[in-house]
């Protein structure tokens, strides 16, 4: 697995705001690239962080680890 530290800080956004169009708007991009992003970290992670919700995203067990370690970074 690459590192790529602007996945992980966009991840970092998506839960804090707890949506993928918060974290979107916050950085100025579209949501379509935000997916994106979650997809490629998730891809690159072997592991699921988000469940997509039509409310919002939910962090996984696996993601509150991730988040954990993105918070320390």
């Amino acid at each position: 697995m690459r590192f790529n530290y602007n996945h992980v800080m966009v991840f970092l956004e998506v839960a804090e705001k707890g949506s993928i169009n918060g974290a979107a708007q916050q950085r100025h991009v579209a949501q379509s690239a935000v997916s994106r992003i979650m997809r490629e970290l998730e891809l690159s992670l072997k592991v699921k962080l988000l469940e997509r919700h039509a409310w919002g995203i939910e962090v996984t067990e696996a993601g509150r680890v991730v988040l954990q370690l993105a918070k320390n970074i």
